[in-house]
């Protein structure tokens, strides 16, 4: 649910901006989506600042153990070769439980400003939220 929340956000932006700041949301207990905000005045902020203020934002909403999962999207550029780079969206989740995985849709956008998606796959990732 987590998961399909996060990509569905990240789609509408590629198709409506062709990319997306980092975001973050997390699954409470209850099973809704609370989608985390961070916004200091700057309507152009820097992707890397912004990851590391959703993970701090994470890791205290982790402590208050009203959340099940916790995520955060962002757009990457990934390559299984080292040399052909491709874009893709990249949803880190993490359970209360333990399990971590990183989930990546590889994407193209096209002349006309649509977008085509590979197939998606994940990996295993450290824990850094919950602890």
């Amino acid at each position: 649910m987590l998961l399909d929340y996060q990509l569905q956000f990240a789609k509408n932006q590629l198709q409506k901006y062709s990319s997306f700041y980092p975001y973050a949301a997390l699954m409470k207990e209850d099973e809704k989506m609370e989608a985390l905000r961070i916004y200091e005045g700057d309507e152009h902020p820097k992707p890397l600042e912004l990851i590391e203020k959703f993970n701090s934002l994470l890791r205290s909403s982790a402590k208050l153990e009203t959340s099940i999962a916790c995520s955060l999207c962002k757009d990457v550029k990934i390559s299984k070769n080292g040399i052909d780079k491709k874009d893709a969206i990249q949803v880190d989740l993490e359970h209360r439980n333990g399990e971590s995985l990183s989930v990546f849709l590889p994407y193209a956008i096209q002349n006309d400003k649509s977008v085509i998606y590979g197939n998606v796959f994940s990996q295993i990732k450290e824990k850094e939220w919950f602890d």
